[in-house]
């Protein structure tokens, strides 16, 4: 097809027929009255204004193409003397059935690395567009002034690019594109550039049969191109889990999603909230907040005086000469209860200096949980033991920490919290599978011991699943990254954090430097019931 251009002077006494003709038309033949129809009215006038204000113009007009022609796919520009020709191709993710990985972003770069060698002469444009679907724009154009040689050089193009497609992108299909229905007009000279390259876009998907097959808790949509869903396995709560991002990249959602599926299925859910965000996300949840608190009884008659140790030291931040004398007066004092014990440390025998800077050092630090502020979340006489901890938990609960000011009763709670539960599981279970959720554990996860290790190593054994949620994984204690074999990774920032999720999910390059890139509501989750990390839009909850 042809589109010569008609010199602007020439063009004035057709267009001045073509308005004489569409107003003889809508006169419906009354050639009397022609002008006096409202049809012709309003026709005339503003056509007449616009035909005056052409003709004021004209003279400023200048001629850029003399001619387009379209024929075979190829669109030619002919612009004086020069001649330019170009092709389009469409590009998209070849139809698999099988769960073969495919990195689309990369195939398509390293294609126009080798197009862009092989034919120099060449200007590539290359248009990728990652959202949904991937699918990519390739533009072959080149400049000459024969047209016969540039549709030449072309056809060489063409068949090269059919020759390697399959070995350098074979995940990758090709189909020329009717020029006729989609006019393409050659792009100028960038620069050095031979093609154009996608920043900041999350990183090429795999072809994702299969995800969907067998989960009980539907997370949201795979970034594949199908929406594929994507969702946890009951049995992988009970591997634990691990949520990760910045502030606002939306753990909390994706928590309060897993909560409320393992709430469906029957599972008990502990919320520990740091913020009080989740009782507006679960309306059925049970509520303790300072207004209705689920206290706990700190010392217990048969206790494992040991491990109540290891749980305060970790909370207070106990040295090792504090967490050895303490465990001394533990096991002097017969009735325990948190004032008896303070005032047991505060009478110890001062046999040296060191012993004195131990000794006080270590009773300014009980003095927290000792005070009357303290009995907001304990009690010495009514407080709930760890026998009867599942009693008091039933359905999906959320225990709201956002109005206790104190960071130390704060830790102090959740650690104790966890040893009842893990008691109870372990020692006096109901049958029932428990999931605690562990907002900001970053604040009291952050270092190794036996307790914190035998909860994360051996807890899933004895039904209970433990899912961590913080804005800082590189504070969290290694034994935590260890065993939490599900992850969820939103965005993240830090260098050091994404070193750390890279290290436990074993990411390649690719996806590492996608971590900063992923916008509110994405992430990245790796599990063992997949064969690789998928990227996913969480749903809201």
């Amino acid at each position: 097809m042809n589109y010569p251009l008609m010199n602007v002077n020439r063009a004035l006494g057709p267009a001045v027929l073509v308005i004489f003709a569409i107003a003889l038309l809508l006169s419906r033949g009354r050639y009397l009255d022609i002008f006096f129809t409202s049809h012709t009215i309003l026709l005339v006038i503003p056509s007449g204004l616009g035909l005056i204000i052409f003709i004021l113009i004209k003279n400023r007009i200048k001629k850029k193409i003399d001619l387009l022609k379209i024929q075979n796919d190829v669109v030619v520009i002919k612009n004086g003397e020069k001649l330019i020709a170009s092709v389009p191709y469409k590009l998209s993710i070849r139809e698999r059935g099988s769960q073969s990985r495919i990195d689309y972003a990369n195939e398509i770069e390293a294609l126009g690395r080798v197009l862009s060698r092989a034919f120099p002469d060449l200007l590539l444009t290359i248009v990728t567009q990652l959202e949904n679907r991937p699918n990519t724009l390739l533009i072959a154009s080149c400049e000459g002034k024969s047209e016969e040689q540039l549709r030449r050089r072309l056809k060489e193009f063409g068949e090269f690019l059919i020759t390697v497609k399959d070995s350098i992108a074979p995940d990758i299909e090709m189909n020329s594109m009717r020029s006729s229905r989609a006019l393409v007009v050659p792009l100028g000279d960038g620069g050095d550039a031979v093609f154009l390259k996608v920043y900041g876009s999350v990183p090429a998907l795999p072809n994702s049969r299969g995800y969907s097959i067998g989960f009980d808790i539907e997370l949201g949509k795979a970034n594949d191109g199908y929406d594929t869903p994507v969702g946890l396995r009951k049995e992988e709560l009970l591997r634990h889990v691990a949520i990760f991002g910045t502030t606002g990249s939306g753990k909390t959602n994706t928590a309060g999603l897993i909560a409320a599926g393992a709430a469906k299925l029957g599972f008990r859910t502990v919320i520990v909230d740091w913020h009080g965000e989740y009782s507006a996300l679960l309306k059925d949840a049970e509520k303790w907040d300072v207004k209705r608190p689920l206290k706990l009884k700190l010392f217990q008659e048969d206790d494992d005086l040991e491990e109540v140790v290891q749980v305060l030291g970790e909370a207070l931040d106990l040295t090792e000469p504090q967490r050895f004398l303490l465990l001394t007066i533990l096991n002097l004092v017969r009735k325990k209860s948190r004032e008896r014990v303070f005032d047991a440390v505060v009478r110890a025998e001062e046999n040296s200096y060191w012993i004195r800077d131990v000794k006080y050092a270590l009773a300014r630090k009980l003095y927290t949980i000792s005070t009357p502020k303290a009995d907001i979340l304990f009690s010495d006489g009514e407080g709930v033991e760890w026998r009867d901890i599942l009693k008091c938990l039933k359905g999906i609960n959320v225990i709201d920490l956002s109005l206790v000011n104190n960071l130390i009763l704060r830790k102090v709670y959740v650690l104790f919290l966890l040893r009842f539960l893990t008691e109870a599981h372990l020692r006096n279970w109901d049958g029932k599978t428990t999931i605690v959720v562990l907002e900001e554990a970053h604040n009291y996860l952050k270092e190794d011991n036996p307790f914190i290790e035998r909860m994360m190593s051996e807890m899933r054994k004895f039904n209970l699943g433990i899912c961590v949620v913080s804005q800082s994984p590189s504070t969290i204690a290694p034994c935590v990254i260890k065993n939490t074999n599900t992850k969820l990774v939103h965005a993240l920032k830090s260098n050091v954090d994404k070193s750390v999720v890279r290290d436990s999910m074993a990411l390649d390059e690719k996806f590492t430097s996608a971590l900063d890139k992923l916008r509110v509501g994405e992430a990245l989750l790796s599990s063992p019931t997949l064969p690789y990390p998928v990227s996913l839009r969480v749903k809201k909850g």
